[in-house]
């Protein structure tokens, strides 16, 4: 049965509403192995489109922020919806660099598994459309080539995400239409629900302090249910948690460091958006869909839930690598000037 929220963990586990530990399990480890797999593609994305060390950094950033790590392993969507996202900005850098129908090819197939995984995957498919597609078609103005052909390509992506999607979602092929207006209202009516119970923001102060400790301070959250703190069984699996050494090595809810990984990432973007020895495609796809996420992110997330910032951690962390990497560039280049280096190697 589904779980219900307005009666206690006792009653919930006597009737049957707890999944068995074999589905649980089996449920963590898809998502597991699917965070594992956003790691990957997240280091092909920063490697391809700024550079190794960056890409380094920013994977470890990434892959031990404390709120992806407890999300991701969960026998949720969160695994699966990071996943897609990074497919979606993997084929979206391909395609800048290739420009040719397989790479078209190659985003609708992201795109259309993204959002089958998670449906607000769609934001994250349209800003990235918007980057590669205006990006194609300032190019085709400024060689004076045909723009018909840019339109080609952006309507074989949008095809090719529409068939997979529909492909992975059997209950919406006998009506796709009315799926998904219905779709769309029960979101609504969930988002309507959530903040009723449990009460949303009510100033751009509150957003702001969410944005910040979720995002940057790395503030983990166990569980959203306020009365889920009286359940003895609950801390006992955090405190096991905890303890495990799995639980990522962060800023974890430190508001210093979260300042720093703050200062560290605007730094880096402003480097970033600067240096004229990375693509300006690239620049330009980074800054979109960065840009984009963090103002829909920080207007539209109704209530302080961490699992809804995830998607923006990402692009902190490789602007705050980026950042790190550049900070440090004075040192290497002491370090290589004095001859230090070869002298350690050797």
């Amino acid at each position: 049965e589904q779980w219900d929220w307005e009666a206690d963990y006792g009653y919930n586990r006597d009737t049957n509403r707890i999944p068995k530990s074999h589905l649980l399990r089996m449920g963590r480890l898809a998502s597991s192995l699917q965070l594992a797999l956003a790691v990957l593609a997240f280091f092909c994305f920063v490697k391809m489109t700024i550079h190794r060390p960056a890409a380094w950094l920013a994977s470890a950033l990434f892959a031990l922020h404390p709120a992806v790590l407890l999300n991701g392993r969960r026998a949720m969507m969160e695994g699966s919806h990071l996943l897609g996202m990074m497919l979606i900005l993997l084929a979206a850098a391909w395609l800048l660099r290739r420009r040719n129908w397989r790479a078209c090819l190659a985003l609708g197939f992201a795109i259309g598994f993204a959002v089958a995984a998670k449906h607000p995957n769609v934001f994250v498919a349209a800003l990235v459309s918007f980057a590669c597609f205006s990006c194609d078609l300032a190019q085709a103005v400024r060689r004076h080539r045909a723009a018909a052909r840019v339109g080609g390509r952006l309507l074989m992506t949008g095809l090719t995400a529409a068939l997979v999607f529909y492909a992975l979602n059997p209950g919406w092929w006998l009506a796709p239409l009315s799926t998904a207006r219905t779709a769309l209202q029960l979101r609504a009516s969930l988002l309507r629900n959530q903040t009723g119970t449990f009460g949303g923001y009510v100033s751009m102060t509150g957003r702001a302090d969410g944005f910040f400790r979720f995002v940057f301070a790395g503030e983990v959250q166990y569980f959203e249910d306020p009365t889920w703190a009286g359940y003895d069984v609950i801390d006992v699996q955090i405190q096991a948690y905890q303890a495990s050494g799995l639980a990522g090595f962060g800023v974890d809810g430190n508001s210093l460091g979260g300042w720093l990984f703050l200062l560290l990432a605007i730094g880096g973007g402003i480097h970033f958006v600067r240096n004229k020895r990375i693509r300006r495609e690239y620049r330009w796809l980074l800054m979109v869909w960065g840009a984009g996420m963090a103002a829909l992110i920080f207007l539209f997330t109704p209530l302080p839930w961490g699992r809804y910032y995830l998607p923006l951690i990402p692009f902190a962390a490789s602007m705050a690598a980026y950042g790190l990497w550049a900070l440090a560039a004075p040192i290497r280049k002491q370090i290589k000037a004095s001859g230090y280096g070869f002298a350690v190697l050797g």
